[in-house]
């Protein structure tokens, strides 16, 4: 799973094949039912960085490490629900699992090192 920080938002540009076809290219809404911007909030003071435009680059690496996740008490397990919404409105509901790369677990991608 990868992601970037557009000026609309957070969108999905890379995406495991089950998934890839119908998340890429559309908004994060929600990781583990809850709201990006309380995510975003929690992630802010464990991520160094020197100004904003260093913390929206690296906080998209950051949302996709489940253990992180699990460590800020927002997910419980390696499973990581995110909301995703498309043009009409509708909320695309995806559930992840987590694979190892060298020694940090991320969320199930293409077969790419992060």
């Amino acid at each position: 799973m990868r992601l970037y920080w557009f000026k609309e938002g957070i969108y999905a540009f890379d995406a495991p094949e089950e998934h890839g076809g119908e998340i890429i290219n559309l908004k994060l809404e929600t990781v583990c039912g809850m709201p990006v911007h309380k995510i975003l909030d929690a992630l802010k003071p464990v991520i160094a960085c020197d100004n904003e435009a260093g913390f929206k680059y690296s906080v998209t690496h950051y949302m996709v490490v489940p253990y992180i996740l699990r460590g800020l008490g927002i997910s419980e397990s390696d499973e990581v629900t995110m909301g995703f919404v498309n043009d009409t409105g509708d909320e695309i509901i995806i559930t992840m699992q987590s694979r190892y790369y060298g020694n940090v677990r991320y969320l199930e991608r293409f077969n790419q090192s992060p």
